[in-house]
């Protein structure tokens, strides 16, 4: 999605946007923020991989989907909040981030 986004800190996504690709985000090291628009419905394998300044994320309701390690190497993340009724996750999509303080699943 994104060829150069070193410098990339914040990013709001407006546009009709149905899903994150396989590493689409993939080493954005200075992205702060994330807001994934409700349009989203997945998120693909690593799409956020090595997203190394990442501090919290919101996946929304409408995501049914989350790939492998798609927030691995998110080594700042320290909030996660998941949709109660996320049908399909790869059992590994949230490992690499030993910082996390706080998971909140939402109905």
């Amino acid at each position: 999605m994104f060829d150069d986004c070193v410098s990339l800190r914040s990013l709001t996504i407006t546009s009709r946007l149905k899903e994150f690709g396989k590493f689409s985000l993939r080493n954005c090291r200075s992205l702060v923020r994330l807001e994934i628009p409700e349009t989203v419905t997945a998120i693909g394998e690593g799409a956020f991989i090595g997203c190394t300044s990442l501090e919290s994320i919101e996946i929304p309701s409408s995501v049914v989907s989350l790939g492998r390690n798609a927030l691995s190497g998110c080594t700042s993340l320290r909030r996660v909040t998941i949709p109660e009724g996320l049908a399909s996750s790869s059992e590994d999509v949230f490992s690499g981030y030993p910082s996390v303080e706080l998971v909140t699943i939402v109905s």
